[in-house]
């Protein structure tokens, strides 16, 4: 037998007893006593997060948010107005990299340049008027080969990429 105190009004009431003696508050049910007439329990406290684990999910979220945004953004730039053709190299061993500007604007692109096979690389400016051309080949430092890839970029246009034939 336990002692449980009321809820109205705190007197020790038995668990085997109809209602409390003092007050007359009723028992309703044998498994609802304990609730009946136990002390009132503490709200559940609310969890909190931790400062770094809510740092780290807002660093997450930005990174995700930004990615997002940016490859948006990528996806609406126009494509870059540059044609690139290869030709047999006149001087020299190798193929030329001819790189021709399809718009009425001077363009200037950043092309990566890969040799797949021994994986050498190197980046070129290169800058051609409107509907101008420049050529990359033995003389700028490049024996171009079939099955090189080119990767030209520039922040107002979609990246293209593309290999030597």
């Amino acid at each position: 037998m336990a002692l449980l105190n009321c809820q109205d009004c705190g007197n020790p009431v038995s668990d085997q007893a109809p209602a409390c003696p003092k007050c007359g508050r009723p028992k309703i049910a044998a498994k609802r006593t304990e609730a009946q007439f136990a002390e009132p329990s503490a709200p559940p406290q609310a969890r909190s997060t931790h400062p770094i684990t809510l740092a780290i999910a807002l660093i997450l979220l930005a990174a995700v948010g930004w990615s997002s945004l940016n490859a948006y953004r990528k996806a609406q730039l126009p494509p870059l107005p540059m044609v690139v053709k290869s030709r047999p190299a006149i001087i020299g061993s190798g193929q030329v990299i001819m790189f021709q500007n399809e718009s009425n604007q001077p363009l200037s692109v950043a092309a990566t340049l890969t040799h797949p096979a021994t994986n050498l690389q190197k980046v070129y400016q290169i800058d051609t008027p409107p509907r101008g051309t420049k050529s990359i080949g033995t003389l700028e430092g490049w024996v171009a080969q079939s099955g090189d890839t080119i990767t030209l970029a520039n922040n107002n246009f979609q990246s293209w990429s593309g290999s030597i034939r």
